[in-house]
């Protein structure tokens, strides 16, 4: 009961692994970082379009019992909006057959590894206690090439301000979860919601700049303080694992999930860690995406 209190609290309040420039994958890539500022690009205009909205408990029913992320019934969300129509993959990469209400496999899509949200009409999100924390996205074998990565602070008023973007570039004909790291001139604010945007540039002709037809994956984060959190042993007589399942029981996501994807990473081969990355993908509706390889 003290936790959901304390998470209520949090989601009421206005609203890690590689940067983008040391990704393996992205080395030609130049981050062009611009903060503080209203976005203003043509791909910005079409995100900022809508209205924040504060999250509410999902409904109750059976839930299936998790294995290693507990989610939160408040977990931070916010509102799609009537503006920009989120798309998950290139128009040349569609299957010639698929129908327009057809849903694709999520293993052909762009696609955030978040729990999922409350309901169609928001977006999903999840807590972290980190400055600088990691989001994770699945890259289907795609068209796409480059992209932009957005940061935008959720203001009191309504709206977005941006405080980071970068172009990227995508590693060719791989597919698997990427990470996306706040930069280290950034640090979000403890109480304050972010959305996060990834967009994928399908036409060659666009040199790196996505259309606004093009993919877009958006997930929301707010930080909080890990003094106000339920116990948790993160220290150094716990393992890693350990640590991440703490994260987990807490219903921290990002955290969980972004030190769970960086073991994976480096110990591809142990069982026990493959075991956890199963299980977090099952906690969240996202299993198909567990023999995925990490690009980054």
């Amino acid at each position: 009961m003290a936790k959901s209190r304390f998470f209520k609290t949090v989601a009421l309040v206005s609203a890690a692994f590689l940067p983008l420039t040391s990704f393996p994958s992205l080395a030609t890539a130049q981050p062009q970082p611009e903060t503080s500022k209203t976005v203003s690009s043509t791909f910005d205009k079409t995100l900022i379009a809508f209205e924040p909205k504060l999250p509410s408990p999902k409904k109750s029913g059976t839930k299936k019992a998790s294995r290693l992320f507990a989610p939160p019934t408040d977990a931070p969300s916010t509102s799609r909006g009537g503006g920009r129509r989120d798309s998950t993959i290139c128009a040349q990469d569609k299957p010639p057959l698929l129908g327009e209400k057809d849903k694709l496999p999520k293993s052909l899509t762009f696609f955030p590894v978040l729990p999922e949200p409350t309901n169609d009409q928001t977006l999903a999100g999840g807590f972290t206690i980190s400055e600088r924390p990691t989001f994770l996205v699945h890259i289907p074998k795609t068209s796409a090439y480059a992209g932009e990565f957005v940061i935008a602070e959720k203001l009191n008023k309504g709206g977005e301000k941006q405080v980071y973007k970068t172009r990227f570039q995508l590693p060719a004909e791989t597919s698997g979860i990427m990470r996306f790291q706040v930069p280290e001139t950034l640090s979000l604010e403890v109480g304050k919601q972010y959305v996060w945007y990834t967009a994928f540039a399908c036409n060659p002709a666009a040199k790196g700049t996505p259309d606004p037809n093009d993919p877009l994956i958006r997930g929301v984060v707010s930080r909080v303080e890990a003094s106000k959190l339920p116990s948790m042993d993160l220290s150094s007589r716990v393992t890693s694992l350990e640590q991440i399942r703490e994260y987990g029981k807490a219903g921290i996501w990002y955290d969980a999930a972004a030190k769970l994807a960086t073991l994976k990473k480096a110990n591809s081969k142990d069982p026990s860690i493959n075991q956890a990355w199963s299980d977090i993908l099952y906690d969240v509706d996202l299993q198909e995406f567990s023999a995925q390889p990490m690009i980054n």
